[in-house]
């Protein structure tokens, strides 16, 4: 592939119009996602509601330039700075970049294949077949890459044997499993969400392989609304079916009432294996009434 000699703002204008109001997502087979790894930029689409693809704040050259600097001395692919631009399929064609505009601009200006992580996101679609299997009026909801996932071994549930410890390499928390499904029993449908650049059947799949089911799997890019990356409607939705949500974090448990407005909160103490049953404590005394620290909800 030959580098482009077009100016970077005409390129962006017109992929951004050749595309306004017919491109849509796809979702992209489990083969694509894991074979496909590279892609020339050509094959790549500004994403129009990314910052790179503002008129007030566009890209920046001296972001680019680094990269290009970078490009011409490292293999792509082999240090962080050319970590997987993270895209999703969409029809027409190619792909969505949904993080890494300046990398791939580097790339365009280079003529260079770049590394691609292919994911499938949550869409309003998706949050409607999700929504037609909740079972209460209460949900759990749990932050995957600060809470559920683990780095370190010694906190984590067992690997996944081989080779599905090929395709599945995130590790989870130890007692997850365990504690997602003593909050069903409680009557919580559990949620996760990501903004970490996780395709949402691959999550799905990954719990399931642990013997976890949840309810709702929300995976989005950088944008994030509220506690999770859905759209200010789509979190409507959810507080529509559910009266009263769980909040947990590493830190503490966070209770909600959609109509009053309130919460309570109570903080966590426990690491390690003790942290799940100081989870289920902590739902315990807030099923039961008991207040933690009150105030009024974050609007």
């Amino acid at each position: 592939m030959k580098p482009y000699t077009y100016s970077l703002n005409d390129i962006i204008r017109a992929d951004l119009n050749k595309y306004k109001d017919i491109h849509m997502p796809l979702k992209a087979s489990p083969i694509e996602q894991y074979l496909i790894k590279k892609l020339y930029p050509y094959r790549l689409h500004v994403n129009p509601e990314d910052d790179f693809a503002s008129e007030k704040i566009g890209p920046s050259r001296t972001i680019i330039n680094n990269y290009v600097n970078q490009m011409r001395i490292f293999p792509l692919g082999k240090k962080g700075c050319f970590e997987p631009l993270i895209v999703e399929k969409m029809y027409p064609d190619g792909y969505l970049i949904i993080n890494g505009h300046h990398r791939w601009a580097a790339a365009l200006q280079l003529g260079k294949k770049v590394p691609v992580k292919i994911v499938n996101l949550t869409h309003e679609s998706d949050l409607d077949r999700m929504l037609s299997k909740a079972e209460n009026s209460r949900r759990a909801a749990f932050d995957l890459d600060e809470v559920i996932f683990c780095k370190n071994a010694a906190e984590a549930e067992k690997p996944l044997p081989f080779p599905l410890n090929l395709f599945y390499k995130e590790r989870i928390r130890r007692g997850v499993p365990g504690l997602f499904n003593a909050l069903k029993k409680r009557g919580y449908d559990v949620w996760v969400y990501t903004s970490g650049g996780y395709s949402m059947d691959h999550i799905d799949r990954l719990l399931k392989k642990y013997h976890v089911q949840v309810t709702g799997v929300v995976s989005g890019g950088k944008k994030i609304v509220g506690n999770s990356p859905l759209s200010a409607e789509a979190s409507q939705r959810l507080a529509r079916q559910y009266h009263s949500a769980l909040h947990i974090d590493a830190e503490a448990v966070l209770y909600s009432e959609g109509e009053t407005k309130t919460f309570r909160h109570i903080p966590l103490s426990a690491s390690g294996a003790e942290w799940v049953q100081g989870v289920l404590a902590a739902v315990d005394q807030l099923d039961a009434g008991e207040n933690g620290t009150e105030g009024a909800a974050e609007r």
